[in-house]
């Protein structure tokens, strides 16, 4: 199986590919094939270019605040520019969760808040409720997709 970071340079490009098919102000989710929606999330539709989620606080995994698992987009001008940025950097990068760390530089002070970088707004959503991976350790009620990542992949719904 893949490695835990492997490299996924796809993952910006079949974003950005599906944000050709839609309209402008629509919203486009990426979500891991390891992650399940188990409620409804429109409320993540406002105003911004781009939507990440941030980890609880000291959780050191590859000192990367962002997981991104889970990506939401708003048909932009501005975030098509940003999703160019990102397969640029893929191009020569790590992985596609390191390069999208580089471009956002949020950490877990700005969950739950609107920032600018490169341009774009960027909304940092709570990883507990849209990409919980923590459900293994503690229940959580307020989760509204899950993350079966790497290590949780056992307990993943029959």
């Amino acid at each position: 199986s893949p490695q835990v970071g492997a490299k996924i340079p796809s993952k910006p490009g079949m974003i950005m590919e599906t944000l050709n098919k839609v309209e402008e102000g629509d919203y486009v989710v990426w979500i891991d094939a390891d992650a399940l929606i188990e409620d409804r999330i429109d409320e993540i539709m406002f105003n911004y270019d781009i939507g990440v989620t941030v980890r609880q606080p000291k959780q050191k995994e590859n000192s990367l605040p962002i997981n991104a698992g889970i990506v939401f987009v708003r048909k932009t001008p501005t975030a098509i520019k940003f999703v160019e940025e990102w397969i640029a950097l893929c191009e020569t990068g790590v992985s596609d969760q390191q390069e999208l760390n580089k471009l956002c530089q949020v950490t877990t002070k700005d969950t739950n808040k609107t920032v600018v970088r490169h341009n774009a707004v960027i909304h940092v959503f709570e990883c507990r409720v849209y990409n919980n991976f923590y459900f293994a350790k503690k229940p959580s009620p307020q989760a509204k997709i899950k993350h079966y990542k790497s290590k949780l992949r056992h307990l993943w719904p029959e």
